[in-house]
């Protein structure tokens, strides 16, 4: 007759729980990404910055149809549809998923470059039909660049070059762009946007650049004016250049003092 000791029982039964939890939590993960369901995507768009301003046509960027829109399975593109052309219910293997709609060109800098966007992460379950909805909106910072009346008669040009963390070279707006819209790419927290302002003087010398810096975030809108300071003596004298920035929320003054050597005669 063969014994089993209790201790040996006892094990035997402590593997077979063992097994079949790893068993069941297998089961429990399989069936989390398993099968297939079906998703509806309700997109939206508004492109609207926080002041109404003179802009780019933006019936492109309003019609949804234009929109294309990724689905990403972690950072892989599982599928790529134009929004207009996708069926209203859209076959998909169950899991996690990200899902993106954008329109425009996504660049550092340019102008007329508006870039709209929007995403939404979700995870679709076996044999469930899962309606998806978010609005894309722009991801710049719009900026328009002013200058006072009286700025051609102390000064004969000027140029702006913008930098911000999306750029490895500063985008630089001269004085005959002014009218033009000028779209930076940011994200949705504060970042610094770094200006350098160059002159030229009346003689036609280059004055050594001056600088400064403001603090922007995805869809703000600012214009930038510039104005030289003077001196309210006869003749008037010319002591820098005051840069007002105007946004929805402030309107800030910055005086940039010109070392006399650089100021024009």
């Amino acid at each position: 007759m063969i014994r089993i000791s209790t201790t040996l029982i006892k094990l035997f039964v402590a593997c077979g729980i063992f097994c079949y939890s790893l068993t069941g939590c297998q089961q429990e993960i399989d069936e989390a990404n398993y099968g297939q369901g079906k998703f509806m995507l309700d997109l939206r768009t508004d492109v609207t910055f926080k002041e109404t301003t003179k802009s780019i046509d933006q019936s492109l960027y309003q019609n949804i149809n234009n929109y294309t829109v990724q689905l990403l399975k972690g950072v892989n593109v599982v599928k790529t549809f134009v929004y207009g052309d996708m069926p209203l219910l859209n076959d998909l293997d169950a899991g996690s998923y990200t899902i993106k709609a954008y329109y425009g060109d996504n660049v550092g800098a340019g102008y007329d470059k508006l870039y709209v966007e929007g995403s939404q992460d979700f995870t679709l379950a076996n044999a469930e039909t899962k309606q998806i909805g978010f609005t894309c909106v722009p991801a710049n910072v719009k900026v328009n660049v002013m200058y006072t009346d009286d700025f051609s008669t102390y000064f004969n040009d000027c140029a702006v070059d913008f930098k911000t963390s999306s750029l490895t070279t500063a985008f630089r707006m001269n004085m005959s762009d002014f009218s033009k819209d000028l779209y930076l790419k940011a994200g949705k927290t504060s970042e610094n946007l770094n200006l350098s302002i160059i002159l030229t003087d009346k003689l036609g010398n280059l004055l050594t650049p001056v600088t400064a810096q403001l603090s922007i975030k995805a869809r703000d809108f600012l214009t930038i004016t510039l104005k030289p300071n003077v001196t309210d003596v006869v003749g008037g004298a010319i002591s820098g250049i005051t840069i007002t920035v105007n946004s929805n929320t402030v309107d800030e003054d910055i005086n940039i003092t010109i070392p006399d050597e650089y100021l024009p005669e």
